[in-house]
Formats: C-alpha cells, sequence, structure tokens
C-alpha cells in the first residue's frame, strides 16, 4: 500500500537538509516545485538516491500511474516520489474547512464502485497504514493528523473494525514510531472506547433556538429515537446532531434530553459510530468523512418522499420541497416505517442501491403530557353527552392527508341523524378557504349550509381534543399511520378512520367509502359510552406496544444497527 505524501524532499539528517526543510516551510510548495531542478541537496553528496532522469518522460509516469493509482512510487528506476495533486477544500455548513484525504492503492486498478460524489476515491486500507490528511490552504504542507485505518471486508465496507494502533516511520530514528509516543509531536491518537458504540441522530434547531416538537411528527421522531438508544443495553452514548440554523436555548419541560446532548457534528465527528439522518440533512462532503472514518450512515425515512416529491413537481407555482439527491452511493442502509413501504420503498431501493428495512412506528405520550390541558385533568374522553362534537385534524398539505373524505362521511352521517351532532369542526381548513376548489367542495354540504360543519385553523392536537372534541374523523390515502392517531387513541376518544394498520382500534371503515364511513360514525356513537373500559384497554396495549422504552423495539434497533451492508 503506498499512499500520497506531502511534498518533502529527502533528506540525510544533516545541517542542508535541516535547513532545505526550513527553506521549504517559508516558500511553500510552489517554490519548491518551481526551483526543484535548480536546488542542490547535501544528500546527494553523501550518496542518497538520485531523481530517476526519465520521472519526467511521459511513458515513465504512465507506467507510475498504473503501478500506484496515478501517484509514482518509490523503485530502483526512479527513488523518488511524484508529489500527489493538492486536495480541494469544501466548506462545511457551519463554517471551516474539509481536508480532503486521498487514498491511494498500489498495483490495483480504480473501481468505480467505490467513487463517491466529489471525485473523492475510497479503497479500504489494511492496518498499520495510515490515512494522511493534507491541508488546502498551503501554508502549511506537513501532516496536521494521521489517523489508524481499519481493513474492511468487501462485504461489510463502511463498518467500524478494530486495529492496532497507527504507526508512522522515522528517517532519523530508523524506526516505526507508534502514534503519540515521543518524537511525533503532530499527531494525536484516537481515543477508542473499550465497549459500547456512540450514535448521533440528526435534528434541526431553528434560528430562534426552538426545536419545534409541534410542527410536525418527525420532529417527535427523532426525539423518541432518541430515548430508544438512550434505554439500549449496548449504547454508550446517544447525541442529537444539530443541523440547523440556532443554537438550542431551552428544553421542553418533562423531556429527559439535556441541552449537552445536542451538539455540532464536527465536535463528534471522530467519535461517532452510526449516524442516523432523520430530522436534519448532512451535507455530502461531512458524510465522506464519516464514511472515511468508519461510520455507518442510516437514512431513516418517517415521511413519503416519493408522493410529496411529484406533488411539489407539477405545482404551480412550484414547491421547493421535492427531494434532492445529493446522497446517493452515501448511505449504508435506509430504514422506513410500514405506511410508507407500498409508494416509497422501490422508489429509494432502486435510487439508492441499499435494501430498505421495515421499522416499527414508535410513540409515548410524552409530548401529550406536557401540555396544560392534561396535567389540569381536561384532556380525555367524557361519557354520556346527547350530541357529539365531531372534529377533523388532517393537515390538508398533501393528498395523502385531506379532509375531503372525512368531511364526506360526516356529511353522510349528520343527513341520517342530524340529533346526533352538536358540531363538526375541520381544523387545517382555513388557509384555504379563498380557494375556489375548496370553497365550492364545502358550501355544497348540507352541514355546512346548515352551520353544523365549519372550517377551523391549525390547533395543537392535545387541545383541540380537549375542548372541542368528543369524536374525530379522518382519511388517509398511503400513509395509514399518523402520531395524531396515537393521541386520539390514548385519550380513549372515538376514533373513525380508514387505515388497516389500526383496524383492531378505533372503528375502521374501507377507502373512499364515505357512506360506510358515516354508518360506522353512527354505530361509533351508539356503543363507545358501553365499552369504554375495553376500548381503553386495547389502546393502553397499543400504547405499549409502540412505547420506545418497549424491549422489543430497542432490540429490533439494535439488530438493524449491526445488519451487514448490502449493495445492490
Amino acid at each position: 500500500m503506498v499512499l500520497a505524501a506531502p511534498r518533502r524532499r529527502y533528506r540525510s539528517g544533516g545541517a542542508g537538509g535541516e535547513r532545505h526543510d526550513a527553506g521549504r516551510e517559508r516558500r511553500g510548495f510552489g517554490a519548491i516545485r518551481r526551483r526543484r531542478r535548480r536546488v542542490s541537496h547535501p544528500a546527494r553528496a553523501a550518496g542518497a538516491p538520485q531523481r530517476c532522469p526519465e520521472a519526467d518522460q511521459s511513458q515513465h509516469l504512465r507506467a507510475h500511474r498504473l503501478a500506484g493509482g496515478g501517484v509514482p512510487v518509490r523503485s530502483r528506476r526512479c527513488p523518488v516520489r511524484r508529489p500527489a495533486a493538492r486536495p480541494r477544500c469544501q466548506p462545511l455548513a457551519h463554517g471551516g474547512d474539509i481536508r480532503r484525504r486521498q487514498w491511494r492503492q498500489a498495483a490495483n486498478p480504480v473501481d468505480d464502485a467505490h467513487r463517491r460524489p466529489g471525485g473523492l476515491l475510497l479503497r479500504a486500507v489494511p492496518a498499520g497504514h495510515l490515512l494522511a490528511r493534507t491541508l488546502c490552504r498551503g501554508e502549511d504542507a506537513d501532516l496536521r493528523r494521521l489517523q489508524e485505518r481499519t481493513p474492511v471486508p468487501a462485504q461489510c465496507a463502511g463498518q467500524r473494525g478494530q486495529s492496532g494502533p497507527a504507526t508512522l516511520h522515522d528517517a532519523r530514528r530508523g524506526r516505526r514510531l507508534r502514534v503519540g509516543e515521543k518524537g511525533i509531536d503532530r499527531v494525536k491518537p484516537r481515543i477508542r472506547r473499550t465497549r459500547g458504540y456512540t450514535i448521533g441522530i440528526t435534528i434541526f434547531v431553528g434560528a430562534d433556538g426552538k426545536l419545534g416538537l409541534w410542527e410536525n411528527g418527525l420532529r417527535q421522531n427523532v426525539i423518541f429515537l432518541y430515548e430508544i438508544f438512550k434505554a439500549a443495553p449496548n449504547c454508550a452514548r446517544v447525541v442529537l446532531l444539530n443541523h440547523g440554523d440556532g443554537e438550542p436555548t431551552e428544553m421542553l419541560e418533562g423531556l429527559d434530553l439535556p441541552l449537552t446532548d445536542i451538539v455540532r457534528t464536527p465536535t463528534m465527528i471522530d467519535t461517532l459510530d452510526y449516524v442516523i439522518a432523520i430530522g436534519a440533512a448532512i451535507d455530502a462532503p461531512t458524510m465522506t468523512i464519516l464514511r472515511e472514518n468508519g461510520t455507518k450512515l442510516i437514512s431513516y425515512r418517517g415521511g413519503n418522499g416519493a408522493v410529496i416529491s411529484m406533488e411539489a413537481m407539477i405545482a404551480n407555482p412550484r414547491r421547493p420541497d421535492a427531494e434532492r439527491y445529493f446522497d446517493i452511493g452515501l448511505f449504508d442502509a435506509v430504514w422506513m416505517t410500514p405506511q410508507h413501504l407500498h409508494t416509497y420503498r422501490p422508489w429509494i431501493q432502486t435510487l439508492y442501491r441499499v435494501p430498505v428495512s421495515e421499522v416499527p412506528q414508535i410513540w409515548a405520550p410524552t409530548f401529550l403530557e406536557t401540555r396544560p390541558v392534561v396535567k389540569e385533568g381536561l384532556f380525555g374522553y367524557r361519557p354520556g353527552r346527547d350530541k357529539w362534537r365531531v372534529g377533523m385534524m388532517d393537515p390538508n398539505i398533501t393528498v395523502m392527508k385531506t379532509s375531503h373524505v372525512g368531511m364526506l362521511v360526516a356529511e353522510a352521517a349528520w343527513r341520517e341523524r342530524r340529533d346526533a351532532f352538536q358540531a363538526i369542526y375541520v381544523s387545517n381548513a382555513l388557509p384555504h378557504i379563498d380557494n375556489s376548489h375548496f370553497n365550492s367542495f364545502a358550501s355544497s354540504l348540507q352541514s355546512v349550509k346548515a352551520g353544523i360543519m365549519t372550517v377551523e385553523p391549525r390547533f395543537v392536537s392535545a387541545d383541540f381534543l380537549a375542548h372541542h372534541c368528543d369524536a374525530v374523523v379522518t382519511h388517509h390515502w398511503e400513509n395509514g399511520l399518523n402520531y395524531v392517531y396515537y393521541d386520539v387513541l390514548h385519550g380513549g376518544y372515538p376514533l373513525i378512520h380508514n387505515s388497516e394498520f389500526l383496524k383492531d382500534y378505533g372503528y375502521y371503515y374501507p377507502d373512499f367509502a364515505p357512506d360506510i364511513g358515516g354508518k360506522v360514525l353512527l354505530e361509533a356513537f351508539d356503543r363507545h359510552d358501553k365499552e369504554l373500559p375495553a376500548y381503553q384497554a386495547r389502546c393502553r396495549e397499543l400504547i405499549a406496544r409502540l412505547s420506545p422504552t418497549n424491549p422489543d423495539n430497542i432490540a429490533l434497533h439494535e439488530r438493524l444497527l449491526t445488519a451487514p451492508i448490502v449493495r445492490l
């Protein structure tokens, strides 16, 4: 294995050699390269190896490139190594530069399967060799950092292994020194843990310092993943990697999450064994550095990016939320929740060429319990009402979850038994009131004309349920699991839904069948109070199965972490 080294001349250890090195540091690479043939090195008089006279001939250089992956190697014909091209710098999102590393392997052709975005060549390096991180600005050409590298089996490329300490040849002392030993003052040994792994989970902190945990379910999903690995027996440390615009200022009361566990990725980049990208994207240069360090990168897909991208592409005006695939080839695994497998798994598996593993959706009433209505005892179903207040909480921002069918379900039930309903509230719909289609659709319903069904703004689910709802009607299309379902079921409220994943919970009606849905709503009105204890018991069983501290969930996630990496 021959690695690219900084531009360095042989020195005999004498005074002349020392003066030559000092001059190189003052003048930089450019001056030395221009004056290379005019410099008279004292080592030549002492019988040191001479530069091959054929080194500049194109035929000889081509032979060198074939032998060393593009960098001339030492041989009897040419003992002097030709310096490699200086790598480019790329800025990280947080500022600073990434020092591009170059790995070279002698007598091996370049395999396109190992190329990564940005032109960086990643190759497996045997134990005992070094990875040289060179500087990119030109102010100093010496090695700033040498890291030990691990042999990576072909079937498990990208996983972290174990190896002995890296070593560096010291020409003056004539032997190989261990990293950190006296005599190598520029190299710091890498700290290795004796047990357990360190995992990072991405999160986005807004410029205002808030986590936005009530904006969407994905933000809460990040915290639930954090709780899973915090309870995992083999995890030494779990941190949240902030790739947002701001820094956290205060944590939500009731969360067991210290601010010290929210860090920037560069501060942990050398100690992370696993990274799960879920709450925020990671830029490609940072992902490349993580892969070089042996970190396993996992993409967690909690939303259906395929449908969202198709919507964004045909929207007028165009929406900016379509997926961008700058990270293809950088992930080692993809995890996906069950409701997206049918439409999204083939999409991702074909693009990223890695298997997509199913992970269960996880949830706990952690965030509900922080709301004042829960602490004051206002949250939860109360039996005995003569007329129900029916609510809808579909977000109305994607075709997968709109209020159309839910409104038709409530309309069908109201037409059959008008005395069963006090009010029907359609939340998250007020922004669309000026849309000509939605205005026409809503105005055509008899319950709207009678003033029973009204269009409302957005609410926090716990507050909406506590103050305005006795039952919830919802509808989805290819998105059958949603955190709002668990909010409703946890409170014991009747949930009228079409999710095949939850057929045994709440009250189920088939897809796009509002007439059947209306009958199911009336059935719930007649039965729910009588069967409330059994209904609540089934809901508690479901919530326990979804819990981040459920041993089955913890074991599954740890098993997926250590699964072999497979390329399709």
